[in-house]
């Protein structure tokens, strides 16, 4: 099972062609129109791949646009005092992309995150009590999950 806090690789991360770009599978061409057999990565492939698996990348990034500001309370953040959040949790991700991406994250003041983050994973705990509850009355059993407890 994979680490859900870790994003899925690109498609073509392992498997590109000389002159395909390891991120969208697409040809890499020079300015004369010819494909550059020695280049691996569109540049704003390269920097759409850094927000998403560099971790400093995403923060600064996040950072940048929210101004510092938690999303949260609205209170201006110090530089340490903040958690980069991702909205839609990664527990939830099952590999997909989109929950890494900036659209994803915010800025969140330690007290909102800790706020949210608890809240969240109560949510998570109440479903499968209830899901356990409903297996009891009906008599079926939970599919077991490599890596994990059965729900």
């Amino acid at each position: 099972m994979q680490d859900h806090r870790k994003p899925p690789k690109p498609q073509y991360y392992d498997n590109a062609l000389p002159g395909d770009c390891r991120y969208c599978g697409k040809e890499i061409y020079k300015k004369n129109g010819k494909i550059n057999l020695r280049a691996n990565w569109h540049k704003e492939c390269v920097e759409e791949y850094k927000l998403i698996y560099w971790p400093r990348e995403t923060r600064k990034a996040v950072w940048k646009r929210d101004k510092g500001k938690c999303s949260g309370c609205g209170v201006k953040c110090g530089l340490k005092g903040w958690d980069m959040d991702h909205i839609k949790p990664l527990i939830e991700a099952k590999g997909d992309i989109t929950y890494w991406k900036l659209d994803n994250c915010a800025t969140l003041c330690w007290e909102c995150h800790k706020k949210k983050t608890g809240s969240e994973a109560k949510a998570r705990a109440e479903a499968r009590a209830l899901q356990k509850e409903q297996m009891r009355h009906t008599g079926t059993k939970p599919k077991k999950q490599r890596g994990r407890k059965p729900v």
